[in-house]
């Protein structure tokens, strides 16, 4: 077999296996369109923490359409399986459940290196519910390190569920990778 035909192959295993990753954690769950409460909450979201990089002389980022979907589908999941998680004391699991297959996603589907998520997950908020999840990802150093670190693409997804418990997901990666250059040392 040739080099090219290797190459081939190994890019048809990567993106099925990419596929049947997301496929099993993600279930049954769709990234069905927000309402058009969860819809400005993310927007606005997104304007807070483009205007927080800008502050800080920061790039702005640029809004991702698979990003937002990947972010929508995990608070839905979340939302939806919150129960479980509770009834077998696992909560604190909750927001971190298929984070790496969905990294491998994002790192397949657009092409980049980094990959990182800030969540929030069953929180109840009264108020101004985006400057609530805001302030939460900021009064938390990882995710606000993770908000100001060297991105490029953003997805959010914002769930609401009939009890007033918020999850919301921001998802951050590096620029796309030039054409031609692969992820693995072995393969160009």
């Amino acid at each position: 077999m040739n080099t090219q035909t290797m190459k081939s192959w190994a890019s048809l295993i990567a993106v099925t296996m990419g596929a049947l990753i997301m496929s099993s954690c993600s279930g049954s769950v769709t990234a069905d369109p927000p309402s058009s409460k969860e819809a400005a909450i993310a927007n606005e979201l997104f304007g807070m923490v483009n205007a927080k990089r800008q502050a800080a002389g920061l790039n702005k980022l640029k809004p991702n359409g698979t990003l937002n979907n990947q972010s929508r589908k995990h608070t839905k999941w979340m939302m939806e399986n919150r129960a479980k998680f509770r009834s077998e004391g696992r909560v604190s699991q909750l927001h971190n459940y298929g984070s790496h297959s969905r990294s491998y996603y994002a790192t397949q589907q657009l092409r980049v290196e980094t990959v990182s998520e800030n969540v929030i997950a069953g929180w109840r908020l009264k108020g101004d519910i985006a400057q609530g999840i805001f302030d939460g990802w900021v009064r938390n150093k990882r995710q606000r390190e993770q908000m100001m670190d060297d991105y490029y693409y953003t997805g959010i997804g914002v769930d609401i569920d009939d009890e007033g418990y918020v999850f919301a997901v921001q998802m951050f990666t590096s620029a796309p990778r030039p054409r031609g250059r692969s992820l693995n040392p072995n393969v160009q």
